[in-house]
């Protein structure tokens, strides 16, 4: 894949019918994902400034820590897509397995010691949009919960929506982590199948 922007695929045949029973279940059965994420993030927060400085200092991201923080961002938006009713089959705890809903992580490209530099304050503004986006992530999900009972399916529209907003999220995520040098957008990337 060309391009320097995370990117997410809805995998072809991914269906948008939900188990009515398992969708309230869903997160219950989800909890050693939130333990799992928690212990992850934690890492991910000590390996943040370290990745930053040697980022800074080589020019280049160490490969050790780009491949812990695409795993993470790829974990995340496996376990997102399930939380929120964007996919239905329940996440593995490895981000490398197949998923309905594919997150791509470019691979680690060199750019200018100056935007690394910089790069945690440049991330701010796309910080802010992805905390507002997330709001209403939460209310795709509220409705998509009530549509997914009553209807037995996710309604096409709000699977949409809510996938734009996860790759929002990816990609600033891409963006602070020092793995992606464009800058987060909202707008679809060519090729992007929403």
């Amino acid at each position: 894949m060309s391009g320097d922007g995370t990117r997410v695929f809805v995998l072809d045949g991914e269906d948008l019918v939900r188990g009515r029973i398992m969708v309230p279940l869903r997160y219950i059965v989800a909890i050693p994902h939130y333990i799992w994420l928690g212990i992850f993030r934690l890492f991910v927060l000590i390996a943040l400034p370290l990745n930053w400085l040697l980022t800074v200092i080589m020019g280049r991201q160490p490969t050790m820590l780009y491949e812990f923080l695409s795993g993470y961002i790829r974990y995340r938006s496996d376990v997102l897509s399930y939380l929120t009713l964007l996919a239905d089959p329940y996440p593995g705890f490895a981000a490398m397995r197949s998923y309905p809903v594919e997150t791509w992580v470019p691979s680690s490209q060199p750019a200018s010691r100056v935007s690394y530099l910089f790069r945690p304050i440049l991330v701010l503004p796309a910080a802010i949009v992805v905390h507002l986006a997330e709001f209403v992530l939460i209310a795709l999900t509220i409705v998509g919960f009530f549509a997914s009972i009553i209807l037995g399916r996710m309604p096409y529209a709000l699977q949409r929506l809510g996938l734009m907003i996860l790759r929002l999220i990816g990609e600033t995520s891409g963006y602070a982590f020092l793995i992606q040098r464009k800058y987060p957008s909202i707008a679809p990337r060519s090729g992007e199948r929403f």
